[in-house]
């Protein structure tokens, strides 16, 4: 794919352009491959928003394959793909394509025709002018028109017969030819409201002459499921896994238990790991989620953050549980209307489950808290006696409002903005603080920033202060965290500890710092958010399982017989 991938003005140029490419030096031969036929409707999402559709239908034809579909994608796109037609052969070697696109300023039709052995040719009509041309492209090429995300279907039946390592060609119609790299492959768990869906997530990197892009594909058997775009932002999602009540069990253990657990009128959807083997009553671990409307994983760039540090404190001993938070995935509730104090209150509702379960020890309950997820873990054991110890990870030591207007600085001061422009952004930055926690001054402020910011949530973290939290609370505290975290600095971590070493004695608080980890523990070269989506490293450093654990079985010693 092209960076300009997601703006239709350089699509739709390079449509009128055409292109010739070089040949291929190898053709591997697809093998027979018999995908379920049938059709299919995708979400199209643009940083987290709904922007459109795609249908498709994949038909078996007397010589072949047929995908047939179409798309309409609003702002900031606004795109409409009113036909998409591709045509393969038996054993999945292209022999047509079909394309014919509006946008506010022009109409588009691609055709182009392959045959082994020669050019393919490819016809381009743009609002009514025609121009003609020649590419060539491998007998064995995988179809991708830009936007056109029907046609990911032949890459989803690509994928099921491929090797980690290996490389399928990609014809962009009608840019040119680039190489698919296919990185690795692992089977993951969606899971929606009526049904569990066994998928293979491969993570493919297109191979432009501008640069690499990485993507994610999910596919079920020989069907597309889901494809990820991390960079641009963009995930196309079939219609059943995109929608509120579906999750990506990214991280599944055998003897995961899956169950609802009763809050304040509604249910909290969650998993129970343990340890392989376990009897008895054990100690226990709630993880607490951040700010973003993630998962019971804390999904972050595509890695389960929460999946895996559950994983590694199970098989330290541990019950573990990690939950959607209410109005996200498969629980109930409605977050634009709660405050910390009300997820602090889920916390305690999961507490009360785990005091009636045979296998938890009521008594050697602990918080691992992530970002706010630490300050909803200082409400709830400052409330809940038989929370016996607490670890904040990646949590701020200062008052809300003092930690937006901080990391909008760091933010700022790693742009190339002007000086003037910085100060405005700041500026205006402090009239919607000052406008969220008394209630007046937004005249000023532009109306879809007053709705984004004019929240229940968003003004008690405002209000929240971590310092008068902490001297309420009397149990152990570790705090761990990422030297290179760049969305809460390491000087937090510093000062917390500080806090929770000045309440009385017999409390304690330890902390521990990792060095080359970003804010979600994972290995990074900067630790900057914009790097999130790119990282090559896809796992959570072991070495912060392994300090909790041992730590939390110090804080939570078993009870004398």
């Amino acid at each position: 794919m092209n960076r300009g991938f997601l703006r239709h003005c350089s699509l739709v140029a390079l449509l009128a352009a055409g292109a010739a490419v070089a040949a291929s030096p190898s053709v591997q031969k697809p093998q027979a491959i018999e995908p379920a036929t049938g059709s299919a409707t995708f979400r199209v999402f643009l940083r987290g928003a709904a922007i459109g559709t795609a249908d498709v239908t994949l038909g078996r034809t007397a010589g072949g394959w047929t995908i047939r579909g179409r798309s309409r994608l609003g702002a900031p796109l606004d795109v409409n793909l009113t036909r998409i037609e591709i045509n393969y052969t038996d054993a999945w070697l292209p022999r047509d394509a079909t394309l014919e696109l509006s946008t506010s300023i022009e109409t588009v039709a691609v055709r182009g025709r392959f045959s082994a052995g020669s050019p393919a040719r490819v016809d381009v009509v743009r609002n009514g002018e025609a121009a003609n041309t020649t590419a060539t492209v491998s007998p064995d090429a995988v179809i991708l028109p830009n936007l056109a995300f029907g046609a990911y279907e032949a890459l989803a039946v690509r994928l099921g017969v491929a090797e980690p390592g290996t490389e399928i060609k990609a014809y962009v119609l009608p840019q040119g030819e680039i190489p698919l790299r296919l990185e690795s492959v692992t089977d993951e768990t969606i899971q929606t409201v009526d049904r569990v869906i066994q998928t293979r997530r491969w993570r493919i990197v297109f191979v432009n002459p501008t640069g690499e892009v990485p993507a994610d594909v999910w596919i079920e058997g020989r069907r597309l499921v889901r494809f990820d775009m991390p960079t641009q932002a963009l995930s196309v999602a079939r219609e059943d896994v995109a929608a509120v009540g579906s999750r990506i069990a990214a991280v599944a253990r055998g003897n995961d238990e899956l169950l609802f657990i009763p809050s304040a009128g509604f249910n909290l959807a969650a998993t129970i790991s343990r340890p392989a083997g376990a009897a008895g009553a054990l100690p226990a671990v709630i993880l607490v989620g951040g700010s973003n409307q993630t998962d019971r994983d804390e999904t972050i760039g595509g890695i389960p953050v929460f999946g895996q540090i559950a994983s590694s404190l199970a098989d330290a001993g541990f019950v573990v549980v990690r939950y959607d938070r209410r109005g996200t995935g498969q629980s109930g509730g409605r977050p634009e209307a709660a405050t910390l104090s009300d997820f602090a209150e889920d916390v305690r509702s999961i507490v009360r489950f785990l005091r009636r379960r045979d296998d938890v020890d009521e008594d050697r309950l602990a918080i691992f808290g992530l970002g706010e997820g630490g300050w909803v873990g200082l409400l709830t054991a400052d409330r809940e006696e038989r929370v016996r110890a607490l670890v904040l990870a990646g949590a701020s030591a200062t008052k809300g409002a003092d930690l937006v207007l901080e990391q909008q600085r760091l933010m700022l001061g790693r742009s190339t903005m002007p000086e003037a422009e910085r100060q405005q952004a700041i500026e205006l930055q402090k009239k919607i603080l000052t406008a969220v926690l008394t209630g007046g001054g937004w005249a000023s402020i532009p109306p879809e920033l007053r709705r984004q910011a004019d929240t229940l949530e968003y003004r008690s973290i405002l209000e929240f202060d971590p310092i008068a939290a902490m001297r309420k609370v009397r149990l152990p505290i570790l705090v761990v965290h990422g030297e290179l975290d760049r969305q809460v600095p390491p000087h937090h971590a510093d000062e917390l500890a500080a806090l929770a070493r000045s309440r009385p004695r017999g409390t304690g608080a330890d902390i521990v710092k990792f060095p080359s980890l970003n804010h979600f523990f994972v290995p990074a070269a900067t630790g900057d958010i914009a790097e999130y989506a790119t990282l090559t490293g896809r796992a959570v450093a072991p070495e912060l399982g392994v300090v909790t654990a041992d730590w939390l079985h110090k804080a939570l010693p078993p009870r004398r017989r």
